[in-house]
């Protein structure tokens, strides 16, 4: 979200004076990013003249929200997913070398805790502790918002440097609505990188399990099993979703209980062991950012 205002703020989409109009794939795959900052010179200064925020998230279910949106969805699998089966899992299939297509969540926390010459050089920025990233103790923020409250955190942040006039756009799309839109059409779109993995039906298949797991979907509304792949698109998937959330009237008191617990059915599947290097890998953005090591979720 933040990437897609500093976007809409360089000029990028800007004719449209909306800000929400930016995709997900249009982000990712089609937009160069603003440039970087370096914390030498004239960026020193700026870095210094500027308001600071960063944004954080707790790291259960910051892992579990990657899981979904990076290897239960296609996104990693070429990328990251290929390497986590070769280093975790024994004797894999020769299409699970290839594509990465079928990384389970016990691997993926495995390769995350796992530690090479004393140093996580299997980190990536999508799962590195937060105050790696962004140590706070250097860039020294004057806001620190939580993905738990994200909204109300941006509006204040936007509020405190004069940004507010873009609220009423932001404010004006659904946030769920607007996310299942966006991510059947990212998945859809980069579904080409992996024809050679999975056909067009395991695609929608897995976006539905996906949607399940964000709560988006009722659990005991399965995929169809018998629908025409050739007619299976954005648009069709769009409506199949958008007509089963009419017929249960979705709440969103119904999303949140449905995420927590697909994500305590998630973290039951780990071994201590994994749980134990959890906490110290994240130790420091538990201590920094109020975040508890031991959730109550997790003796649920």
């Amino acid at each position: 979200m933040w990437i897609r205002l500093f976007m809409f703020l360089e000029g990028q989409n800007v004719e449209t004076g909306n800000p929400m109009t930016l995709t997900k794939y249009m982000i990712h795959k089609k937009i160069h990013y603003p440039e970087k900052v370096t914390q030498t010179g004239d960026g020193a200064s700026f870095i210094s003249n500027s308001v600071r925020a960063m944004t954080v998230r707790s790291p259960y279910t910051r892992l579990w929200s990657v899981f979904i949106d990076k290897f239960l969805l296609p996104d990693f699998w070429l990328k990251k997913g290929k390497h986590i089966i070769r280093m975790i899992r024994k004797n894999p299939k020769p299409l699970s070398t290839k594509c990465g297509h079928d990384v389970t969540f016990p691997e993926f926390i495995q390769y995350v805790t796992m530690r090479h010459n004393s140093s996580y050089l299997n980190q990536n920025r999508h799962w590195l502790p937060a105050s790696d990233i962004c140590d706070p103790c250097v860039f020294n923020p004057h806001i620190i918002s939580k993905q738990e409250s994200f909204m109300d955190d941006m509006k204040y942040t936007l509020k405190h440097v004069k940004l507010d006039y873009l609220l009423p756009k932001i404010s004006s799309v659904d946030p769920i609505e607007f996310e299942i839109k966006d991510e059947i059409d990212y998945n859809f779109k980069i579904f080409s990188s992996v024809k050679n993995c999975i056909d067009i039906y395991e695609l929608g298949k897995r976006i539905w399990t996906a949607f399940i797991f964000n709560g988006y979907l009722p659990s005991e509304e399965a995929f169809p099993r018998y629908i025409d792949q050739y007619s299976l698109n954005i648009n069709s998937f769009y409506e199949l979703v958008k007509g089963v959330r009419t017929k249960y009237n979705i709440t969103k008191a119904d999303v949140k209980m449905k995420r927590k617990h697909a994500l305590v059915a998630a973290y039951k599947q780990i071994s201590d062991k994994s749980m134990n290097d959890l906490k110290r890998l994240y130790k420091m953005d538990f201590k920094l950012f109020g975040y508890e090591p031991e959730p109550e979720f997790l003796d649920e």
